[in-house]
C-alpha cells in the first residue's frame, strides 16, 4: 500500500517518434463512509493538484531523450508544473472556484477562504530553522 501521493508513468506508445505516456496517480486519500463521500481536507487537495502538475509534466512532455521527458528531467524543472498548480490552492478566486459544501452547494466563506491565504507561510521559518540546524550539524562533524 502506498502511504504517499504518487503518480506512476509508463510509456505506451509503439511510435519511435512519439511515445505517449500513460500516467497513474496513485492517492491515499480521506476515504468515504457510507453515509458521507470522500471530502478532502486542503492538504490533501494540495497534493492532488501538486501530483497532476507531475501527471501533466509527463503526459506533455515532448522531448528529443526520454532521459529529459516529464519528471525524469533536472529536480528543478520536474518540479516547476507541480507549484505552479499546487500555488492555485493558496489564492482565493482558485479556492472560491473548487470549493464547496458538499450538500448545500454553498461557497467557503470569504473569511476561512481569507484565513488560508494568511497562514499558508506561517510554519515557513520553523522548516528554515529544522534545515539550518541539519546544515550546521553537518558542519560540525566534517
Amino acid at each position: 500500500k502506498v502511504q504517499h501521493s504518487c503518480f506512476i508513468n509508463s510509456d505506451t506508445s509503439e511510435n519511435p517518434k512519439r511515445q505517449l505516456s500513460g500516467v497513474a496517480l496513485l492517492t491515499n486519500f480521506t476515504p468515504s463512509n457510507g453515509s458521507k463521500p470522500s471530502l478532502l481536507q486542503h492538504s490533501e487537495v494540495k497534493t492532488f493538484f501538486h501530483e497532476f502538475g507531475h501527471v501533466m509534466h509527463n503526459v506533455c512532455s515532448m522531448t528529443r531523450f526520454s532521459i529529459f521527458a516529464g519528471s525524469q528531467g533536472e529536480i528543478d524543472w520536474t518540479e516547476c508544473p507541480s507549484q505552479m498548480l499546487e500555488n492555485w490552492v493558496w489564492q482565493k478566486e482558485p479556492l472560491q472556484m473548487l470549493s464547496s459544501h458538499y450538500q448545500t452547494g454553498e461557497r467557503l466563506p470569504e473569511e476561512i477562504v481569507s484565513k488560508l491565504v494568511e497562514y499558508r507561510h506561517f510554519s515557513e521559518p520553523i522548516i528554515m530553522y529544522k534545515s539550518l540546524g541539519s546544515a550546521l550539524f553537518d558542519q560540525i562533524i566534517h
